[in-house]
């Protein structure tokens, strides 16, 4: 799960106590299991779930002060502090720092910023790049971080970092003598009484998250064309969902002969692998492609770039393609970078909260050092931390870092980010009907008119539509939850609910994710059930999610045109008899939903007619099962609609009898059930 994996935690203690701590015999991290529902994705475990600590290191600022402390887990998992505060710089739920146990000095310049000394040079263990920084240059630097980030820690009176006031400086920070400054090699001691907790708050993700754990193919950044890698990567997120004419089919993976690799050839359209999510950035032995989409987006955006030249790269990008098609991609650029005071300060980043609370990832610039080159990230979600005993909380950025190891997803301390970038593809998809996918009836594809987007979670409610239902098992491609984008051709009370034998939950959002509609257990036994009256020709998105987040299952969903408003399953018209009759007059737009319990099992017949001669239609839904739903026209004759089943007694099932034209024709209708064995 990675980065996924956010939830409330109690005041468990992290770390073992120092008198405890030792190298080879960890502490058991949160202990207590807790259980909350989020925004985005809800969660099974806690951050680290019951991981040991394996060893703690002191990480070493560029003048030699251990200012830092890194913890890492015995099953994979990492994090960096500020050893004063006890704030968090990093972390990742997987993986680990590549210092490869290194028994030399370990120096730590910032997210993605991790080296070894090699004489007077510094070098970087990702990249292997070196460079020299004088002891001048690493004094005023060192300064300079600590001094912003003691300063981000004592003023910030929101969850905002606070830019820095350059009339307090506290000189003592610039003149610290060795005794001062921790220059121990020691294992750090860790204190458990000023440690970092988790809060009590929401994650904040975009709702495609699960892209960028996905890991989609890109190129290599090995050559400080991180710039380049960000691009590559938000430039294919954006191809794949908001517009799929940004990147010419020859830049996708599989090509023709590979359909499965390639997102537009594929058999389902929601297949979300490294492959139909990425872009060519390499060949399969790990070289680069010099034809490959990374090259083309490097041609653009050079090694060791600034923000300025990340913008105007990805500007270049999108007005040669719109040279190339015939219609136009129309897309909003924007940016930012931080100010200036013995190096960059952070920017302000209520832009990138912004674009993430509307769905859109970022790219962020991470200054590393005043010697070392800055590096590049996709940002696609937000949580903040909390100082323990204390409501006083910070930002983190929930980051892609571009590199092709399982450590690719880490959340980075706001601190850090001096820049940024934003694109906003300004596209609305243009669906049509394609039809099933792989033979299942409550599958179906959609295809964009426009820009040939695909896939099976577009619900076009046309005016005729009396009942409409989609199956989806979940959880898909590492989503807990499914949603689909409805737009209705008739304004009025919609009936949405869920059918199946799990709890379920379901949500219904305006198409900023603005929640207008939720229920848990409205519907029949564990079911959500809710009425909401929409307008006409306006997108609304409908989610559909399980309330445990370890069930896998199907879950269906059901929408009609119902003539009442209903709150919940119980108070739909119900009778339970031997041999019924319904009878009414119907309203043009609507349906007649009723319920109906049969007191003994056996074969029923469920059978319309019309005293004003109208031509019926008629569903039968058993609400404890996924499967498809039975329906009729004309077998009854004269127009009339009749379903024989077996039903199962004292289960209470769901019925829709309507004109087969409810635009047009409406009047008295007649539903009769009876048992014929």
């Amino acid at each position: 799960m990675l980065l996924t994996i956010f939830i409330s935690i109690s005041n468990t203690k992290i770390f073992a106590s120092a008198e405890n701590f030792t190298n080879d015999s960890g502490s058991d991290l949160f202990n207590d299991k807790v259980d909350l529902e989020y925004d985005i994705a809800r969660v099974s475990e806690e951050l680290f779930g019951d991981k040991s600590i394996q060893k703690s290191d002191y990480l070493y600022n560029f003048d030699d002060a251990a200012d830092y402390v890194y913890v890492e887990y015995l099953d994979g998992g990492y994090a960096v502090f500020l050893k004063q505060t006890m704030e968090l710089m990093e972390y990742s739920a997987c993986g680990k720092l590549g210092y490869l146990d290194s028994l030399q000095r370990k120096y730590y310049g910032g997210p993605g910023s991790y080296l070894l000394k090699d004489n007077n040079y510094f070098v970087d263990i990702t990249s292997n790049q070196s460079f020299y920084m004088s002891v001048e240059t690493s004094q005023t630097y060192s300064n300079n971080i600590r001094e912003q980030l003691l300063y981000n820690y004592s003023a910030r009176s929101t969850n905002e970092i606070i830019n820095y006031d350059y009339s307090i400086v506290d000189s003592n920070l610039y003149n610290r003598d060795d005794e001062a400054i921790d220059r121990t090699g020691n294992k750090p001691g860790l204190d458990t009484s000023s440690l970092i907790i988790i809060p009590e708050t929401n994650g904040t993700y975009i709702p495609n998250y699960q892209y960028f754990l996905h890991n989609p193919r890109h190129g290599w950044n090995s050559t400080g064309t991180c710039g380049a890698v960000a691009s590559q990567l938000l430039l294919s997120y954006h191809n794949y969902y908001s517009d799929r004419r940004i990147i010419d089919n020859s830049y996708l993976n599989g090509g023709t002969s590979n359909p499965y690799q390639n997102p537009n050839l594929c058999e389902d359209p929601m297949s979300m692998t490294s492959y139909t999510l990425g872009t060519r950035g390499y060949l399969e032995n790990g070289s680069d492609d010099a034809n490959s989409y990374f090259a083309y987006v490097v041609s653009k955006i050079p090694a060791n770039c600034t923000t300025a030249q990340v913008r105007n790269g990805i500007n270049s990008i999108l007005s040669e393609r719109n040279q190339e098609i015939s219609g136009t991609i129309n897309y909003t650029l924007g940016s930012k970078t931080g100010g200036w005071f013995f190096g960059n300060l952070a920017v302000n980043t209520s832009g990138i909260t912004s674009e993430i609370n509307a769905g859109r990832p970022s790219i962020i610039l991470m200054q590393q050092s005043l010697g070392g080159a800055d590096h590049y990230v996709v940002a696609y979600g937000y949580c903040n931390y909390t100082y323990p005993g204390t409501t006083d909380s910070y930002l983190g950025f929930i980051t892609h870092f571009g590199w092709s190891s399982s450590d690719i997803n880490v959340w980075i301390n706001s601190a850090w980010c001096y820049g940024y970038v934003t694109l906003n593809i300004n596209h609305t998809h243009n669906y049509y009907k394609v039809g099933p996918i792989g033979g299942d009836p409550c599958r179906i594809e959609s295809k964009c008119s426009v820009c040939e987007h695909r896939t099976d979670g577009y619900i076009s409610f046309e005016k005729n539509n009396r009942y409409v239902e989609r199956k989806v098992l979940l959880p898909q491609n590492g989503y807990l939850y499914k949603d689909y984008i409805i737009s209705f051709k008739t304004a009025g009370n919609k009936l949405f609910q869920t059918f199946g034998s799990k709890d379920t939950k379901l949500y219904l959002f305006d198409s900023e994710y603005n929640q207008l509609a939720y229920n848990d257990d409205g519907g029949s036994g564990y079911n959500s059930l809710f009425s909401y009256s929409v307008e006409e020709n306006k997108e609304y998105i409908l989610r559909v999610k399980f309330y445990n987040t370890t069930t896998i299952d199907y879950i269906k969903i059901g929408i009609t045109p119902s003539d009442w408003v209903y709150s919940e399953y119980e108070n739909i018209w119900h009778i339970m008899a031997t041999n019924p009759g319904f009878s009414w007059t119907s309203a043009l737009n609507t349906t007649k939903v009723i319920c109906f319990t049969p007191e003994s099992s056996g074969t029923y017949t469920l059978q319309t007619s019309s005293s004003d001669n109208i031509d019926t239609y008629l569903y039968l839904v058993d609400p404890t099962v996924t499967d498809a739903c039975l329906y009729d026209d004309d077998s009854a004759g004269n127009l009339q609609a009749l379903i024989t089943t077996d039903l199962v007694a004292n289960r209470r099932y769901f019925i829709v009898v309507s004109a087969y034209n409810i635009v047009y024709n409406s009047g008295g209708m007649n539903l009769h059930i009876r048992k014929i064995s």
